[in-house]
């Protein structure tokens, strides 16, 4: 299983998990609700690292942020 794949399976394993102590039905998760939790992921991890300094970050003209690598990791 790659990466992205084992995240992505948790993300949907957590979400059903929460669904079905909630009693709702179906458990079944949207691709949406995927989207979103990896969405939050990624801003996790992009916050983690701009403060860090491994990543440094700055707006485009059109307000679009951009992210640059300060301090490769490998």
């Amino acid at each position: 299983m790659t990466p992205l794949q084992e995240i992505t399976y948790n993300i949907v394993k957590e979400l059903q998990d929460k669904r079905a102590a909630e009693h709702r039905e179906p458990v079944n998760v949207s691709m949406l609700d995927i989207q979103r939790a990896m969405n939050e992921l990624v801003k996790t991890a992009l916050n983690g690292m701009v403060e860090d300094g491994t990543m440094s970050w700055f707006s485009s003209l059109n307000g679009i942020p951009l992210f640059k690598i300060q301090k490769p990791i490998k």
